[in-house]
């Protein structure tokens, strides 16, 4: 019976990621981890040497039919999925991160979902670009970003006060206060925002322009970024 393993495998992955949220043993997380993940691997083999295994590729099928996938690529959404919320468990919505996991497991879910979901659209061909497309797309995006950045430090002049939270908690990562780039942080705003207006303060200073510049590059970028999506 593949119910058992597959029962010890929930339970275990479960206990470890209520263990990412308090627990400080690293060691402790990652061995419940591999025994959920050894024990899921023989309640799959289990179920794939059973008649339950033609009823299972059926479905895994009619999932990539849906998304346009191989059926192989269904584990791997599911897989990236989960590892995301183990991230999500291991973070925590604190300004200090719960576990060292987070960051790999978030990468990793990114990756695994990445690849479940590459070559989703077999069915459309993308024609090449060509250089001078390219080259207006690339003048484009330093037009719009010299726009954005002319002289943003002083216009508008006066800082606005979701400015001003915004560098006050990017300066926590600075000061040692704040470490969970996963979590939540002013105004319950994702803490990535503010990580990367630390690192650009990390690069320009405590500045106006520290503060303003990632925004104005972010805008620039979404130029780019709608070409590629609507091509």
């Amino acid at each position: 019976m593949a119910t058992p393993p597959l029962a010890g495998a929930l339970a275990l992955v479960l206990t470890a990621m209520h263990l990412l949220r308090a627990s400080p043993f690293l060691a402790l997380n990652l061995s419940l981890l591999f025994l959920g993940l050894l024990l899921a691997a023989w309640g799959a083999l289990i179920v794939m040497q059973s008649p339950l295994s033609a009823r299972l590729r059926a479905l895994l099928s009619r999932l990539a039919g849906w998304w346009e996938i191989a059926p192989a690529q269904v584990p791997l959404i599911a897989l990236g999925l989960g590892l995301a919320a183990a991230s999500r468990a291991a973070s925590g919505d604190g300004p200090s991160v719960h576990s060292p996991l987070a960051a790999p497991f978030w990468l990793a879910g990114i990756l695994l979902v990445y690849l479940g979901t590459r070559g989703s659209s077999r069915g459309v061909r993308r024609a090449r670009v060509s250089p001078g497309e390219l080259g207006l797309l690339l003048l484009l995006t330093c037009i719009a970003f010299l726009i954005r950045a002319w002289r943003v430090e002083s216009m508008p002049y006066v800082l606005s006060g979701d400015e001003g939270s915004a560098g006050l908690t990017a300066w926590e990562f600075l000061d040692g206060q704040r470490d969970n780039f996963l979590g939540l942080g002013w105004f319950s705003f994702p803490s990535l925002y503010f990580w990367l207006l630390s690192r650009a303060q990390v690069l320009l200073g405590r500045t106006v322009l520290a503060i303003r510049l990632p925004s104005a590059l972010a805008g620039a970028l979404t130029i780019p970024a709608t070409y590629w999506l609507v091509r």
